[in-house]
């Protein structure tokens, strides 16, 4: 949460969960521990490039045109970027069992190259903090576990920049095509780009 602390800054800031479990109810507390101190950087501004949740597999709206083509300017304050992905597959039954039980791996490109790969999947759901859980808990999945935390996927990017020039970031997910569209595949994505000072510290 370091990097979002400007935006919990002023008299009140709105929270919101979402919920789409299969019970029929949940009850949520949210707590945050701050720890005074300087952060390793500061963050200056930061720039969302997507958010929402997009069908993966129907040649007819490829998830790639949801994903693609996002440009943004470095501030001239800022000295660093942090490309920041949050993705999770959801859905089952359809071709390779996509999106939720379905191991691919995705492509970042910046400033039209290939720079990262991502393989998007979790092996070690069995290993818990929510333990025990029904259903398929333990199976492994894309980018998530039941009731564990869901890592994101940071890069610096800082050298593919050019200072005063607007930069392209592509996010393309792996070649997929779902045989059966009524068994809905899709993937969430939370994509930012984070400037920051440069690091407050050498160690």
């Amino acid at each position: 949460m370091t990097g979002y602390a400007s935006l919990l800054q002023g008299d009140s800031v709105w929270l919101k969960t979402s919920y789409s479990g299969y019970s029929q109810s949940a009850l949520f507390t949210a707590w945050f521990e701050f720890v005074e101190g300087t952060p390793p950087y500061t963050v200056t501004d930061i720039k969302t490039l997507w958010q929402g949740s997009w069908g993966y597999g129907n040649p007819a709206s490829p998830i790639n045109n949801y994903l693609s083509n996002k440009k943004f300017m470095m501030p001239s304050a800022a000295k660093s970027t942090r490309l920041r992905i949050i993705t999770t597959g959801h859905g089952g039954g359809g071709t390779d069992n996509a999106a939720e039980f379905s191991d691919k791996t995705h492509t970042i490109w910046v400033g039209g190259q290939q720079r990262y790969s991502q393989r998007l999947w979790r092996e070690d759901c069995m290993v818990n903090p929510v333990y025990p859980q029904d259903g398929t808990w333990p199976i492994s999945r894309g980018g998530w576990c039941p009731g564990d935390i869901i890592t994101p996927w940071e890069k610096d990017i800082t050298g593919f920049l050019t200072a005063g020039d607007s930069t392209r970031v592509d996010y393309k997910m792996q070649d997929y095509t779902n045989l059966d569209l009524s068994k809905g595949a899709s993937y969430s994505t939370t994509g930012q780009v984070i400037f920051t000072s440069m690091p407050n510290f050498q160690n």
